[in-house]
């Protein structure tokens, strides 16, 4: 537009920062809402640093919030049985060690079994536990 407008130069004010979670410009409006709440979830636990190889990506908007007041609830249970406040880094690590990888580690460890053996039986609709499994279900 500049351009069409004669104008050879544009002002701007470059600065170069760090972006925890990117932002493509292929993105689709709810992809953006979602990285806009991935980077707010990141400053909040710092989950990137400490433990970069985290895989945590939920697949609706609002999950992240859930996911820090887990995170949160986590810490008062850990401040409770250490007679101290818990950091925020310690809070983090140990929910994401000791709660999430393994519940992780079974559902993924459910499905490559249930993958290798037919269905049978009525099939399960998205998102919804069968009735035998309903108490286990864990809502990310």
């Amino acid at each position: 537009m500049a351009r069409e407008k004669g104008q050879e130069y544009i002002d701007a004010e470059v600065v170069e920062g760090h972006v925890r979670a990117p932002l493509y410009a292929t993105m689709t409006p709810q992809e953006l809402l979602r990285q806009a709440e991935y980077a707010e979830f990141l400053r909040h636990t710092d989950l990137d640093r400490l433990r970069p190889d985290h895989d945590i990506r939920p697949t609706a908007l609002g999950r992240y919030d859930e996911i820090w007041e887990q995170i949160r609830g986590h810490g008062e249970w850990l401040s409770a049985i250490w007679h101290r406040p818990a950091t925020v880094a310690e809070m983090v690590t140990d929910w994401y060690d000791y709660i999430y990888c393994p519940i992780i580690d079974v559902i993924r460890q459910e499905e490559s079994s249930s993958a290798s053996r037919p269905h049978r039986g009525r099939p399960v609709p998205v998102g919804h536990a069968p009735p035998a499994r309903a108490g286990r279900a864990l809502r990310l």
